[in-house]
């Protein structure tokens, strides 16, 4: 798995007032953040295997929690550190 880039196909979750996370949808990717920040998050889930691959992200990132909103994952680390596995979309 690689970056992905303007005009590249990925899946999306189609919102809307009622429903914060709703079906996953394809949607091609508009535009990239780059060089906004200099702090980076490593995660690496609970009991990983050790050839699972970790995800960086910023730590504004949103993340898709139990309760369906979509959180911070600074405020997701510093509260309860629950986020929805992809197993469960």
């Amino acid at each position: 798995m690689g970056c992905s880039a303007p005009g590249d196909t990925v899946l999306a979750f189609a919102t809307s007032a009622l429903s914060p996370a709703g079906a996953l949808l394809p949607r091609r990717v508009t535009r990239l953040f780059s060089n906004i920040t200099q702090e980076w998050l490593v995660l690496r889930a609970c009991g990983a295997d050790p050839a699972a691959i970790d995800l960086t992200v910023t730590p504004g990132h949103r993340f898709l929690c139990p309760d369906g909103a979509f959180r911070r994952i600074d405020d997701i680390l510093a509260t309860d550190g629950e986020v929805v596995p992809c197993e469960l979309l």
